[in-house]
């Protein structure tokens, strides 16, 4: 490892100065220098970015379900909505704390939203103070830019929280391996499995291969036995959390959607995690018009691409050199064993893989790709023009993940907003939509027909007999997969009101 990071021979391949971190044994560094300044000056720079990132637009599906949870006023209420969705009960960790953060700071979107920001800044942080000194900036910087990190930081779902708990796994152990064992370092490792596992149970094949690296580096280091009782108390919850997680999976319990995995999904894994959301199509133009829609964007999308493989290619090139092709060939395969987990459970459960599910990759990506911009910054003129697009594009891919109209998310508020007046016109109203954003912005329903109320239709099976006066229809795929309410609509010549993102508002002529 130390041989990857400085190089072979009598050291004039690496930094004159290399961090303590990378070896217990150099001397202290008495004074700051020069790239120090520049590492704190970056670090600073991503947490104002990442302070950026969290918006106060509308809540969509699954937000508005994370926020009814945490509404909850005691903690039966609680655990009785996380129950109302089976799969929820594999991330009930990230719902309590969640829970916890809206006693002390309220329900509000963007006050929610921000509740992403420790996590986040806890993997930075980790990743940080782990790294040698020639990586630290350029990898605070990267995640100030990473537009996943952008993405996720504004939405109220476990992945924050999945990110900065396996980054401080992943950090601990390059710590351990790199700096000798400690305390902190296996607590770090401990602590941020057992979140990591609590924020989601896709986290499992990550933890199961990191522990078992380190276990083969406990038996060469044999620390104290002080460590022993430590790593108990660590492994109790730990070993419940996993217990309840696959008893709730063999019950059938798991997250529900509209499609399996695809050859075609799996692909936009890398597309969602390395950057390119921003930069491309939004979700609903994807879902509508399909792959062929991301043709209008290629200029972007390859110079970002360019950059990327540019900075992979000379973190890859440089490793190979150092420590040859073969160890970095495992380390490779290695790395994607628990990716390779993920897919087939995935395919298994029928369930749709998306990058989201391999958050916790994000915590080993990005450190290789600040290792592959450094390299890019020491080959002079070219290489600094390549690091220069690739921090721009990244950047632009976050503003844009964070300000554009194509990606924003169902405008469930709006749809709430015409429901609640179209009922105060005494009119009957359909709300084909997610029941969760209706009770978040104060929708009065109920499941049959009721004076003062909105009628929530969910996968109607029946032919109408009595058509509403408006219907507020959201996704057909989801809430209308027989298409009793579409075929209703053209029944009765039911014409367009006004659309919404995600929405359409029907009335009857």
């Amino acid at each position: 490892m130390k041989e990857l990071l400085w190089g072979k021979g009598d050291g004039n391949t690496g930094p004159k100065h290399p961090s303590r971190t990378m070896d217990p044994d150099l001397p202290s560094l008495p004074h700051t220098t020069k790239s120090d300044y520049f590492n704190w000056i970056c670090l600073g720079l991503a947490l104002v970015l990442m302070g950026l990132a969290p918006s106060g637009e509308s809540f969509w599906i699954d937000e508005a379900n994370s926020a009814i949870m945490a509404m909850q006023p005691h903690l039966n209420g609680w655990w009785h909505a996380v129950n109302q969705v089976a799969s929820d009960v594999q991330m009930s960790p990230y719902f309590f704390q969640l829970w916890v953060w809206e006693k002390l700071f309220g329900a509000a979107e963007w006050t929610l939203r921000c509740n992403n920001l420790p996590w986040i800044l806890l993997g930075i942080g980790a990743w940080f103070v782990a790294l040698p000194r020639p990586l630290k900036g350029t990898f605070a910087l990267l995640c100030g830019v990473s537009p996943f990190l952008w993405y996720y930081a504004s939405e109220i779902r476990p992945y924050a929280m999945l990110f900065g708990a396996s980054s401080l796994m992943f950090a601990s152990l390059y710590g351990w391996a790199t700096a000798g064992p400690s305390k902190g370092r296996f607590l770090g490792l401990g602590l941020g499995g057992l979140m990591a596992i609590g924020a989601s149970a896709a986290a499992l094949p990550w933890v199961a291969l990191t522990f078992a690296l380190f276990a083969m580096l406990l038996w060469r280091s044999q620390p104290d036995r002080s460590y022993w009782g430590l790593g108990l108390v660590l492994a109790i919850p730990a070993t419940g959390l996993t217990a309840l997680y696959l008893w709730s999976f063999t019950q059938g319990n798991r997250a529900s959607s509209p499609e399996p995995s695809s050859i075609g999904s799996l692909l936009f894994v890398p597309y969602e995690l390395l950057g390119f959301t921003g930069l491309g199509p939004g979700r609903l133009e994807m879902r509508s018009l399909g792959i062929g829609t991301l043709k209008h964007y290629l200029p972007q999308l390859g110079l970002l691409a360019f950059g990327l493989g540019a900075a992979f290619w000379a973190a890859f090139s440089t490793a190979k050199e150092r420590i040859g092709s073969r160890k970095v060939l495992g380390l490779v395969l290695l790395a994607f064993l628990p990716a390779l987990a993920v897919v087939l459970l995935g395919l298994k459960s029928g369930l749709r893989t998306t990058g989201r599910h391999f958050t916790p990759a994000l915590g080993l990506i990005l450190p290789v790709l600040a290792f592959g911009m450094g390299q890019l910054w020491r080959r002079k003129w070219a290489g600094r023009v390549t690091l220069l697009v690739l921090v721009i594009c990244l950047l632009g891919s976050s503003i844009q993940i964070r300000v554009s109209a194509r990606h924003r998310k169902e405008n469930y508020r709006g749809a709430a907003r015409i429901a609640r007046q179209e009922l105060d016109a005494g009119r009957k109203v359909w709300w084909v939509a997610d029941s969760c954003g209706a009770s978040y912005y104060g929708v009065p329903t109920s499941e049959l027909p009721a004076d003062g109320s909105v009628q929530l239709v969910h996968n109607a099976i029946e032919t109408v007999k009595a058509p509403p006066d408006v219907v507020i229809l959201s996704r057909v795929d989801v809430y209308d997969a027989n298409h009793v309410v579409t075929q209703m609509l053209a029944q009765y010549k039911f014409r367009l009101k006004t659309s919404l993102q995600s929405f359409t508002i029907w009335e009857k002529p």
